[in-house]
């Protein structure tokens, strides 16, 4: 065969397989939410907060409201929505925990995605601009920093936490209570339907 016939016989295989495979390229680019109604989710369970030493430990009962936006880039730090509004039951189950409100919303931002492609079975997400107040014993700390959380199923079933979640102090005593870093566990269970696809 030729050098010339060679070279044309390259260049249509070549385009065959971009033919072929285009497409999964261009379905990895980005992910698409979507939900029987409108994609503002609320949660709602069980977080534990404590100090970097282990040390009071307080269990408390959260709502969290998001919405989402439809599309978003599939980058990591792409701005996936925000939350706007979060409560924090009445009576925490030892030092109590408060929202700083002033600095709500938050914004929800993409990390990563786990699962076989082209499904998707977890979403690891950062919530940036966090701000609490940890009070006990009289001392009221203030945290602030970003949480890191995985959005688990499809269609989500929980946004959970696992302890890499940290805040810093800004503000308070550096005692024991008021230690350099607080820590949250647990998880929010949806309670709206939400898939997410990859396009």
């Amino acid at each position: 065969m030729g050098n010339h016939a060679r070279s044309l016989l390259v260049g249509v295989i070549a385009v065959a397989v971009c033919g072929l495979t285009g497409g999964a390229a261009v379905a990895l680019r980005s992910l698409e939410f979507s939900a029987r109604e409108s994609l503002r989710a609320g949660m709602n369970g069980t977080l534990l907060f404590t100090n970097e030493a282990g040390l009071g430990v307080t269990e408390c009962e959260i709502v969290l409201i998001t919405t989402l936006h439809r599309a978003v880039s599939k980058i990591k730090g792409a701005l996936l929505g925000t939350l706007g509004s979060v409560a924090v039951g009445l009576g925490c189950e030892g030092p109590q925990v408060s929202v700083l409100r002033e600095t709500l919303p938050w914004h929800i931002t993409y990390q990563s995605f786990s699962g076989t492609l082209p499904g998707i079975s977890a979403v690891g997400i950062s919530v940036t601009g966090v701000a609490l107040q940890y009070e006990s014993f009289g001392a009221r700390c203030l945290y602030r920093g970003n949480l890191t959380a995985s959005a688990v199923g499809n269609p989500f079933v929980e946004l959970v936490f696992e302890g890499e979640s940290l805040l810093g102090r800004f503000s308070g005593p550096g005692s024991p209570i008021c230690q350099s870093v607080l820590r949250v566990f647990g998880a929010l269970r949806f309670r709206e339907r939400v898939s997410t696809r990859l396009l």
